[in-house]
């Protein structure tokens, strides 16, 4: 009976034994999360010419992104408070994560993608750093006073 009792002992020992040195698999799920900051615009001063107030300026800004792995993407969008009629050419430069935009001709009164990304984008945990340069063009009539400034958004999911 003894003899039993200890090769069963013995079993269940070793059972223990390999269970606790097989490899074990941890699967993590992280939320996609964006932000921006150290946000500064710099803007040369408004020019007027043949009806039109022409605006030049460069917008900075961090950003912190990360996307989900299967699904994910994210846009920064700009927007100026400008009036209809308005155009507005620009172009970003990211040195991090992202696809940059840039434009020719667009309506200076709607919110446009300056920077983009796919799934499974990352930046560093200090950020990543994008330049905006744009040129708006407003009818002087309905032009604005102070010059309007772009406001920035992100999205990410």
């Amino acid at each position: 009976m003894q003899a039993i009792l200890a090769a069963l002992l013995a079993l269940a020992l070793s059972g223990i034994l390999l269970a606790d040195s097989r490899p074990a698999a941890l699967v993590l799920r992280v939320q996609a999360a964006c932000e921006l900051d150290s946000i500064a615009t710099s803007a040369s001063p408004p020019n007027k010419a043949d009806g039109w107030l022409e605006l030049a300026g460069n917008t900075t800004f961090r950003y912190r992104i990360r996307t989900s792995r299967e699904a994910g993407q994210g846009v920064v969008w700009m927007q100026f408070d400008a009036s209809p009629g308005s155009t507005l050419r620009y172009r970003t430069s990211a040195s991090g994560a992202g696809s940059p935009h840039s434009a020719e001709s667009s309506r200076g009164d709607q919110r446009v993608p300056i920077l983009s990304f796919g799934a499974n984008d990352h930046s560093p945990a200090a950020g990543s750093t994008a330049v905006v340069e744009w040129h708006l063009r407003l009818p002087e009539p309905g032009g604005p006073s102070p010059a309007p400034q772009p406001t920035l958004r992100v999205e990410c999911r």
